[in-house]
């Protein structure tokens, strides 16, 4: 593992505590999806301690930076970098933000006065119940401490990637997709019935060691355009012809096995996001090429491996898991997102508090469902029902920082054909983030820690600022992006 290679930004001294920050956060995102994908209690709470400690390192690194250390080139818009840090931050503190104005104690009087809660109130005055003088904001509120909590590492994950160079971005992108290679070969062994016990007492469709298929299939999913890169764009021209045709042929196995993963799980959304963001990573990154009749090869070897992967795992999947079961989900779907929908505007602009979402929302649920609903399916609608206006404005922010630097990354295509190499691997993250953002307006991926972590990680990792060249640093170095090195320099000075 190497260690960070931003020179004097960092200072005498503080290698060891960047190293020490890389290092346990690597190991926070290869655990998490280790039980249950980390949704399980046991495994969030060694999660929230590693977040915590990373949290804690990477301020003591940003605390401690001279402040000199870098200095900008006379191309540099310092000034912007600084102001687009300010809504980052926004995003990263998020927790506390929910913390200071859903747990805050307020007058229990104001609280009867709140949107939606008079209906509180009055059933804890016809249970005889001992009236508080003051209460939180939330209905919930040890719900929604355990939900900040679990923001923890989900923080880390996106100032880990915010804080990191990008030799530290592309050690993590490989350890993510071995991971993600290994849930998919664990899964296809799962679909066996020779491997039954590989199962781990959770029967079910196949879906590694991952509590459900949906979730696990949006954990591979994110991990296709990133190893799609690999195969494309992988910074090894030095390499003899034979050796890059070896790794070649290697990266697009592993391409196949991790979209027959994501087909084994039998996961409708899970597959459509997964064809529609390798098929985006060939079209994308396969422009860099200037002969176009190879750029269309890239795209009729996709379509090849998809068709494989669906014939070769599941050839039943059309005809079992969508035709027999597509209406009936939906119509549930829509009759849960109507009744949430109308719950979270009865509690807006405060919201019912983080966490809320399963014991709240059974007084608002169609009155033909008898079923228990933990979740919305929808995270953006969940988001608006337990957080209100200030879920809404995080969303928002987010909107704009991934639209702004879409377009910035537009532009940079439009300049450059022969596109390099940080270049493609910020459209690659932009697609892996792509597949969790759409596959969450119809299930509850933001709410699985590794689903959520990876996503945090892949955002402040597509967001970061464009790399800041240092005053005397060699020729070599400075040029190392074009030939495809993929460094980035000490960027994310918050």
């Amino acid at each position: 593992m190497s260690g960070p290679r931003d020179g004097g930004y960092q200072g005498a001294g503080l290698a060891p505590v960047s190293n020490l920050a890389f290092a346990m956060g690597c190991a926070m995102l290869v655990f998490v999806s280790i039980i249950r994908g980390g949704n399980r209690q046991v495994a969030l709470i060694v999660l929230e301690w590693l977040g915590l400690l990373v949290c804690v390192l990477l301020l003591a690194r940003w605390a401690l930076r001279p402040t000199s250390a870098v200095t900008p080139s006379p191309g540099d818009n310092a000034a912007g970098k600084r102001r687009a840090s300010f809504p980052v931050l926004f995003l990263a503190l998020a927790p506390v933000w929910f913390a200071l104005l859903q747990l805050t104690p307020i007058p229990a009087g104001l609280w009867t006065a709140l949107p939606g809660h008079s209906a509180y109130a009055a059933a804890v005055a016809a249970v005889g119940s001992e009236a508080m003088a003051f209460r939180s904001i939330s209905l919930q509120p040890d719900a929604t401490v355990a939900s900040l909590l679990a923001g923890i590492p989900v923080a880390a994950a996106f100032l880990l990637a915010w804080f990191a160079t990008g030799q530290q971005v592309a050690t993590v992108v490989r350890l993510f997709i071995i991971v993600a290679l290994v849930q998919a070969m664990l899964a296809l062994m799962q679909a066996s019935e020779a491997f039954a016990w590989l199962q781990f007492g959770a029967e079910g469709k196949p879906k590694g060691t991952f509590g459900n298929s949906n979730h696990y299939a949006n954990f591979l999913a994110m991990a296709i355009p990133l190893a799609w890169l690999k195969f494309r764009a992988d910074p090894s021209r030095a390499a003899r012809r034979q050796d890059r045709m070896g790794a070649k042929t290697m990266w697009i196995v592993v391409v196949f096995v991790l979209m027959a993963g994501v087909v084994v799980s039998m996961s409708r959304t899970g597959i459509a996001t997964a064809l529609l963001v390798m098929f985006g990573a060939a079209a994308l990154v396969g422009k860099k090429s200037a002969d176009k009749g190879q750029w269309q090869r890239y795209l009729l070897a996709v379509a090849a491996i998809a068709g494989l992967a669906l014939l070769l795992v599941a050839p039943d999947f059309w005809a079992t898991r969508i035709a027999d079961r597509a209406g009936s989900d939906v119509g549930v779907r829509w009759q849960v997102y109507a009744s949430t929908w109308d719950a979270a505007w009865q509690f807006f602009p405060f919201g019912s508090g983080l966490g809320s979402y399963g014991g709240v929302f059974a007084r608002f649920k169609p009155a033909t469902r008898d079923e228990y609903f933990e979740y919305a399916h929808n995270d953006y609608l969940q988001l608006l029902m337990e957080g209100g206006l200030l879920g809404v404005v995080l969303l928002a922010v987010l909107a704009w920082l991934l639209v702004r630097k879409c377009l910035e990354l537009a532009r940079a295509a439009r300049q450059d054909e022969d596109l390099p190499f940080d270049l493609l691997l910020r459209i690659a993250l932009g697609l892996s983030l792509l597949a969790l953002l759409l596959h969450s307006a119809v299930d509850f991926n933001t709410h699985i820690p590794a689903n959520a972590m990876v996503g945090a990680f892949i955002a402040g990792a597509f967001l970061r600022p464009a790399e800041a060249r240092r005053r005397g640093i060699r020729r070599s170095s400075s040029t190392s992006l074009k030939s495809g090195s993929g460094e980035m320099l000490g960027q994310g000075d918050l």
